[in-house]
């Protein structure tokens, strides 16, 4: 491809679902020559693939337990069936499957909440028996139960649940499994203790209970989490989604020195964790510790262009954005003003956003209004999407092609931005990173900074309003997300210069 001024180093597409990759994985192991077992599922996952790509995704996840009933310990099936669980936004059920995925192949995953699981799931993984067959029979009858629920057979698949996680009480997954389904039901009773032994048997899914907002009609369910959270921190104090989740969870019990306590601990080793330093500066703003709260609100200013990431609506399992009147106070009233422009106007319309708060619309003007004075000349402001509710793409393989030609095409509006800045940095080169969603109609909703080694804010923020502008193909689904990394500087010049 002809070096268009940026290079686009990757475009993920679809964060959390590739469906395609599954079957990959399934025909490398099939050749691989492990025996007939494997080349059968990979033509039943082909087939799965198959009714996919046209449109039939109810029918792809029954051929995918199709094959999950004829092999019980195929890894890729629950792969594939995580990803079309996303698809039909089932994030909960989907990421139960690709737990199971984790837990049965023991190679190399490449996805970040895939090798999130990993990590996690080290050690004793989901405990359970150590027989891989018997785990995958386990894993085929969890699969099947998901899919009765998910066609509304509600019944059926809480039978079958329960039924597996008292047969097997050792095994986290089974008991997970029938806590979520309970929970959904609105039977708390049921629910408590499943989720509890769940989260005995691996800590890691006491996080996942917490983040994947299981908690239902248990309101005291994040006070009996604790304990287990607790001791899982003490024997792992680098592990800062634990501390995080305890950490919220005491500033909203009223444990306020708590709450500091642990987030000063984890800071002192570990400063660059933003979402921690937010709610260490709530509990410094609740406890009047004014000296403490400059500090973390100092730091926070350095990751300025990253802090509206903090509102975005998440993505399991990175748990999403932090809520709470105390903490939205923190941010509108006290964080928010040591930002400098336009970093501050673009935090405060992603948290207005966020909140559903009308005083967006205002700080959205604002924020266009310093880029026109920035960049005169340019065209930056929000372009209507045309209505595309009828040209839904076909599937992954189109909506993938059309997004790479759409940010290809997009390159010269991007380099615009670059150019009037580039005398402003020491180094000119550098590097940023976006994370984009886009709703139903193709139309960005949220756009946010990931990385960006320039330090240049202004350029990231015009190029934030140049991606907004943006009108995608129509997704799959009501809302994907994708990654696109862009690298700046007289290396990847275009072709007749900046001017």
């Amino acid at each position: 491809m002809k070096d268009t001024g940026y290079l686009i180093i990757a475009v993920v597409v679809l964060a959390a679902c590739q469906p395609h990759r599954a079957v990959d994985l399934a025909r490398r192991e099939a050749r691989r020559g492990d025996g007939p077992e494997r080349a059968a599922a990979t033509a039943i996952l082909d087939e799965a693939l198959a009714l996919l790509a046209s449109g039939d995704i109810t029918g792809a996840r029954r051929r995918a337990g199709q094959c999950l009933e004829k092999f019980p310990a195929t890894a890729r099936a629950h792969l594939l069936l995580g990803d079309l669980y996303e698809l039909e936004e089932d994030r909960q059920l989907a990421f139960i499957e690709h737990m199971a995925f984790c837990d049965l192949h023991r190679g190399r995953v490449a996805a970040p909440w895939q090798r999130y699981l990993k990590a996690k799931m080290a050690g004793n993984d989901l405990a359970g028996p150590s027989s891989r067959e018997r785990r995958g029979r386990i894993l085929s009858a969890i699969s099947r139960a998901l899919d009765l629920w998910h066609s509304g057979k509600r019944a059926p698949a809480w039978t079958l649940l329960e039924e597996l996680s008292r047969e097997n009480p050792d095994f986290g997954l089974a008991a997970l499994s029938a806590g979520l389904v309970a929970s959904r039901q609105g039977r708390p009773r049921e629910a408590a203790p499943l989720l509890l032994r769940a989260a005995s048997v691996n800590s890691f899914l006491a996080e996942f209970i917490l983040a994947g907002q299981l908690v239902g009609e248990l309101p005291d369910l994040p006070q009996r989490l604790r304990p287990l959270l607790a001791s899982a921190y003490r024997h792992n104090r680098a592990d800062g989604q634990r501390a995080l989740l305890l950490a919220i969870i005491d500033l909203r019990a009223g444990r306020v020195s708590s709450t500091l306590e642990l987030t000063r601990q984890v800071l002192s080793w570990n400063s660059d964790d933003i979402r921690l330093l937010l709610v260490g500066a709530g509990a410094a703003l609740a406890l009047g510790r004014d000296d403490l709260l400059a500090g973390m609100l100092q730091q926070l200013r350095q990751f300025a262009d990253k802090l509206a990431i903090l509102f975005v609506p998440g993505e399991i399992p990175f748990f999403g954005g932090l809520d709470g009147d105390s903490l939205v106070y923190l941010a509108s009233e006290h964080l928010a003003p040591v930002l400098p422009p336009p970093v501050r106007q673009y935090f405060l319309w992603s948290l207005w956003q966020a909140r559903g708060d009308r005083r967006q619309d205002e700080v959205s003007h604002e924020f266009y209004r310093l880029l026109a004075r920035e960049f005169p000349g340019l065209e930056l402001q929000p372009a209507e999407c045309p209505d595309k509710a009828d040209r839904k793409t076909a599937s992954l393989a189109e909506f993938h092609g059309k997004v790479r030609r759409l940010l290809e095409a997009a390159t010269p509006a991007l380099r615009r931005c670059d150019c009037p800045r580039r005398r402003y940095r020491g180094n000119p080169s550098g590097r940023l990173q976006f994370s984009i969603t886009i709703g139903a109609a193709g139309q960005v909703t949220h756009a946010v900074v990931e990385g960006n080694t320039t330090g240049d804010d202004w350029l990231a923020a015009c190029q934030l309003a140049t991606l907004r502008r943006l009108c995608f193909p129509t997704p799959l689904r009501a809302r994907e997300t994708f990654s696109m990394v862009v690298t700046v500087g007289p290396e990847v010049e275009h072709e007749d210069g900046c001017r």
